[in-house]
């Protein structure tokens, strides 16, 4: 595992304000979320890396290594919101990380059309022979969204939690898992 990254917070403001205030709402499908989409590919281009679009003009994954880890975080908001929490933050982060990493084994996803139901992401997971070097090693996916708002919630764990590593999580966090996330988790799991 590399070492911790010491983030550059001027250049995560400056990811930040040209993502909400330059762009401003980033609804799919509109002027500004292509915009964005590109921003965040001439990022990642300048950080070394290589990105790709998956299906959809503003869906983009970018993978290092066997990308054992996929980091996610959408860049469309919803119409009426320069979606600052909701998703700027996530994106400026995984930007950095992109910037600053030398992790080997690591993938970034900037999906598109979450707004309207986790378009993009489901594109993702359908397509993922297509993108990913090796599927089989895809071990951890998180996504990244409402960063900065609220506390850690936990959705969607997959068999690898078992109980001692749920037991690690709450022992150093202090997560919720709100009702209706566990409802709608049981109740539909392909969700």
């Amino acid at each position: 595992m590399s070492s911790p990254i010491s983030p550059n917070l001027e250049r995560i403001e400056t990811d930040i304000i040209t993502l909400t205030q330059s762009y401003g709402p980033r609804p799919h499908g509109s002027q500004a979320a292509r915009l964005a989409a590109m921003y965040v590919r001439d990022q990642l281009i300048d950080a070394g890396w290589e990105p790709q679009f998956i299906h959809l003009a503003e869906n983009i994954v970018s993978c290092k290594g066997m990308g054992t880890h996929l980091f996610l975080a959408h860049t469309d908001s919803v119409a009426q919101s320069p979606g600052v929490i909701d998703n700027a933050v996530g994106v400026s982060i995984l930007l950095e990380i992109a910037r600053q990493t030398t992790e080997p084994d690591l993938c970034l996803g900037f999906p598109a059309a979450e707004e309207l139901g986790f378009i993009g992401s489901k594109y993702l997971s359908n397509q993922v022979h297509k993108w990913h070097p090796n599927p089989d090693e895809l071990k951890l996916v998180m996504a990244l969204d409402l960063t900065g708002y609220g506390s850690l919630s936990i959705t969607g764990l997959g068999p690898l939690w078992n109980t001692s590593r749920l037991q690690w999580l709450y022992a150093h966090t202090q997560p919720h898992s709100p009702y209706a996330y566990q409802v709608v988790s049981n109740a539909f799991p392909h969700m």
